[in-house]
């Protein structure tokens, strides 16, 4: 049902002025409140005053939807009232109102509001003016103004700068303790919650943002990001308004190059860190331009304008610590040839028995100088250990329970076991993860096992010697075990020989020589892990390639590992199974990381931002961050003379 609202207003001159409006519904809500279908605005008219309903087809009814919801008809104040509209308009008056409800040709209704006393004196201004003014109270607007001001700059000030200003007991007690609680700008954070007991640790001047010098009180250690002259040379132009803001910030005492421009304090429990991705993509993003002998590549959007990994890989026999940089591209490329142009034999473990002598698979001992591939000296292909069907798998389940194997075979977290913060893997240790089948012993004693400990060729061939030697001086002293003790004939033929001589230890070096040179050669223990290069005089003098096995082939990068454990497995991206050779780096691509990140968390991906990955400071090979500050700033850089700063002084 629908209902017509007039608002009749009549004029000093006897004319009258209609305002319209219109309400549908089964009930109409009557009083001053501005949601009311018919609005009265009269403080004698309450906010909720009553209820117009029609029960009925012709019938109207008005009824009180409050207490003091009263409603006059033909003189006299009812809770309600019901009308037949066949017999005349409904005549009611509410307040200074009156109103007058008639049915229309279309079956609604058209109720005439029509004020037919002036204003309330309530409303009058004079009125409100007293009603809603301090004037009469004790304090007035301007008296409660300065009193609460004054309160305010009394406990809020005044009384901080006496307890905490300088040449004040550090110990202040519990005064001490509210003063700094009314300055306290926020919760300060985990890294810094056991460390600080009072405002004072850091903030050593009263009002004077906290310097870097505070800072490296505890934090000696911390190095520079980069080269600082180089630094300078990647940074942007400052245009106008950064400028305005630098000088600013410089006005009060705050330099925008130190600790504080992006570590900032009581922000909560984690405030201090991350730093915000501006912070990093001012420089790298467009650095090239700057720094044209830069090898790194622009960066500012994770998703969209990152860089391809580059692992950093090790490259034995060219230097103390080489190292080199590939691309992930180029990486893949010259796997796929490597596998393309291997032939890989019908049984890579043809010959192998535990602890005898080792097999090397079809691993290539070592990639070509200049391959794309990691050169760590260590031969050992992934397929062949993580093949389910192959021959590891199958010795692996010949040997004791005790080693934990069990009927799978070998699989990644056997030997690639997380640390204790579940990010990084400690180091393999052949002794851990590699004896169970490549076992060092070489020979056995009234039934123990003798075995030799793993460390350089010197150490293996020196302990083969003092061995055997011992073993043949004892036997010809008659200090031999009787288990091999010889059987001699009575009479002068069966007399023991004289003591040692040149003889006894020619026949301890024959076997020594034998079991050294079994241990380095083809199909021999250390062969089937490492690159061996004989000597050139036939002697002892074995070459094996060290080993340099790489903790992290990111080092410019962290990878919790830990939260990738849920859902998903280590070949889910380390392509293992289908690796023939130790060169191999099982790194994935950039690509594979952005099916679940992103900088900003679009198409509902992680949100990922440069410090999710990336640290600021270097972990090493640059000087001590307030050091070289403050070098820079003794020969009188500031942000803003940057230009002319870097052409003079880091050309």
């Amino acid at each position: 049902m629908t209902a017509t609202i007039r608002y009749v207003t009549r004029r000093a001159d006897g004319r009258e002025s209609v305002r319209t409006a219109t309400a549908a519904g089964p009930a109409y809500l009557v009083g001053r409140a501005s949601g009311s279908d018919v609005h009265l605005q009269d403080l004698a008219v309450g906010l909720l005053h009553a209820k117009i309903t029609a029960p009925s087809p012709g019938l109207v009814r008005v009824q009180s939807a409050s207490a003091a919801g009263r409603i006059m008809v033909d003189r006299r104040f009812v809770d309600q009232a019901q009308f037949d509209l066949a017999r005349g308009p409904a005549e009611l008056k509410i307040g200074p109102f009156d109103l007058s409800i008639r049915a229309t040709d279309g079956g609604g209704l058209q109720i005439d509001v029509a004020r037919v006393q002036p204003q309330s004196a309530d409303l009058r201004a004079d009125k409100v003016k007293k009603v809603f003014s301090l004037r009469g109270a004790w304090l007035s607007k301007r008296a409660s103004a300065w009193a609460l001001g004054l309160t305010i700059l009394l406990l809020g000030l005044t009384f901080p700068m006496t307890r905490l200003a300088p040449g004040a007991p550090v110990s202040g007690g519990a005064d001490r303790a509210i003063a700094e609680g009314l300055w306290l700008a926020g919760e300060t954070s985990h890294a810094h919650a056991g460390a600080i007991d009072s405002c004072g640790a850091c903030h050593k001047t009263p009002f004077v943002s906290v310097e870097d010098e505070t800072c490296v009180d505890c934090h000696q250690s911390t190095l520079h990001h980069a080269d600082p002259g180089r630094m300078l040379r990647a940074q942007p132009e400052a245009g106008p308004f950064q400028a305005f803001l630098i000088s600013t910030a410089e006005l009060f005492g705050k330099p925008s190059d130190r600790c504080t421009a992006c570590h900032t304090e009581h922000n909560g429990p984690d405030g201090v860190l991350p730093v915000a991705d501006m912070s990093c993509v001012g420089c790298h993003a467009g650095m090239s331009e700057r720094l044209a002998d830069t090898d790194l590549g622009d960066a500012a959007d994770f998703m969209a304008a990152h860089p391809e990994f580059r692992p950093t890989l090790s490259d034995v026999g060219a230097g103390p610590d080489p190292v080199r940089r590939w691309d992930i591209a180029a990486l893949e490329a010259q796997r796929a040839a490597r596998e393309s142009a291997a032939d890989a034999p019908a049984e890579a473990c043809d010959g192998f028995e535990i602890g005898q002598a080792n097999f090397r698979g079809y691993d290539p001992p070592l990639l070509p100088a200049g391959a794309a591939g990691d050169r760590s000296g260590l031969v050992f292909p992934h397929a062949v250990h993580l093949d389910k069907d192959g021959c590891v798998t199958a010795i692996a389940r010949d040997l004791d329970p005790s080693f934990g194997y069990g009927e799978e075979g070998l699989g990644c977290a056997d030997c690639h076991e997380a640390d204790e913060a579940r990010a990084l893997f400690r180091p393999i240790a052949m002794e851990r993860h590699c004896a169970a089948c490549h076992s060092l012993t070489f020979d056995t004693v009234n039934g123990v096992p003798r075995a030799l400990r793993h460390g350089t060729p010197e150490l293996a061939v020196a302990t083969l010697r003092d061995f055997y030697q011992a073993r043949v001086v004892n036997r010809v002293l008659g200090l031999t075990p009787a288990a091999e003790a010889e059987r001699f004939r009575p009479g002068p033929a069966g007399l023991r020989p004289p003591p040692p001589g040149r003889a006894v230890f020619r026949v301890a070096d024959q076997e020594a020589s034998r079991r050294i040179h079994g241990l380095f050669a083809p199909r021999g223990a250390c062969f089937g892990c490492h690159v061996v290069t004989p000597p050139a005089d036939g002697g002892f003098g074995y070459a094996v390639e060290p080993v340099r096995l790489r903790d992290q082939f990111l080092p410019a990068a962290r990878f919790p590992h830990a939260p990738h454990e849920t859902g998903m497995t280590c070949l889910d991206c380390h392509a293992a199974e289908t690796s023939a050779s130790a060169g191999d780096v099982l790194i994935p691509s950039i690509e594979t990381c952005q099916t679940c990140h992103a900088s900003d968390g679009r198409r509902g991906r992680i949100p990922s931002s440069c410090a999710s990955c990336h640290g600021y400071h270097a972990l090493e090979g640059q000087p001590a961050m307030s050091a070289e500050t403050s070098a820079l700033r003794a020969e009188g850089w500031t942000p803003l003379a940057r230009t002319a700063f870097v052409g003079a002084t880091h050309p």
